[in-house]
């Protein structure tokens, strides 16, 4: 753990926290990670014998779009039947308790910081969102939230029960997430929240902040570039929590625990 008044003066001397999630962080909201030895990828690529790649894919929704949307709504379903936990709801009182402000960058895409009351214009969420659909054809650039009715899709649909896209009803929709080997992806959203983290940036430069970044494993960058990034340009302190790959750089902290028992053990140690 970070010594108890270090972490208790970081927290009273800094203005800004930015939350840096990867899957690690949903662990403990019972779902799974994508390369342990629960991993999501692993179970799909068994069921299907195929690779991740291959499937999780424009090309698959294209060659079988049922199977395909089939493997969204279990997700889907999987993100319904589980709540955020308790690591959500200590961070947010720290925010209350100590920071100026805060911003929430995360690769996840099940929603969980909206569903525990964050602001949803303080999100940066760079895979996209589950419950968020765009069209299958990119020349659409249209992308809007709804209720897919996943319980149907998982029984025996036929291709007219698939969500269909706004722009065009004969077109499918597909979730606006960024897939593998993705060239339908619509930036629409995530642009838009890529903006207001740079306006954020724009606001408090040169005031100090701190990342806390949670369960981002070194195999999928996108969070961990976004924490060097900060720690290179805006001079920011780094909280890594991660039960194996935990090692930073020397000035920073870092814990080897997952999520939930990390955060607990840090809020215990503030007063």
């Amino acid at each position: 753990m970070i010594p108890q008044e270090r972490l208790q003066q970081l927290f009273e001397e800094s203005s800004i926290l930015i939350i840096s999630t990867g899957a690690g962080m949903g662990k403990d909201s019972g779902l799974p990670t994508f390369r342990n030895e629960d991993g999501l990828w692993g179970q799909i690529e068994g069921e299907e014998e195929r690779s991740i790649f291959e499937i999780s894919n424009p090309a698959y929704l294209k060659e079988d779009p049922i199977k395909a949307w089939q493997l969204y709504a279990l997700r889907m379903k999987m993100f319904a039947e589980h709540e955020p936990h308790q690591g959500f709801y200590i961070i947010k009182e720290w925010v209350q308790q100590y920071f100026e402000d805060y911003f929430v960058l995360t690769s996840n895409i099940d929603g969980y910081f909206q569903r525990a009351g964050y602001d949803e214009n303080k999100m940066r969420e760079l895979h996209g969102a589950m419950d968020y659909l765009q069209c299958s054809h990119p020349y659409c650039e249209e992308v809007w939230q709804t209720k897919v009715d996943y319980e149907k899709i998982l029984a025996n649909p036929t291709l007219e029960d698939l969500p269909k896209s706004h722009c065009n009803p004969e077109v499918l929709a597909r979730p606006n997430i960024y897939m593998f080997r993705d060239d339908a992806f619509v930036f629409t959203r995530v642009n838009q929240q890529k903006k207001r983290f740079e306006e954020f940036l724009q606001l408090y430069q040169g005031k100090s902040k701190v990342v806390l970044e949670i369960g981002s494993g070194p195999h999928v960058q996108s969070i961990r570039m976004k924490s060097r990034e900060l720690i290179k340009s805006h001079q920011a302190t780094l909280i890594r929590i991660n039960p194996k790959d935990f090692k930073v750089r020397e000035g920073h902290f870092s814990i080897a625990k997952p999520a939930l028992a990390a955060l607990e053990g840090m809020d215990g140690q503030l007063d």
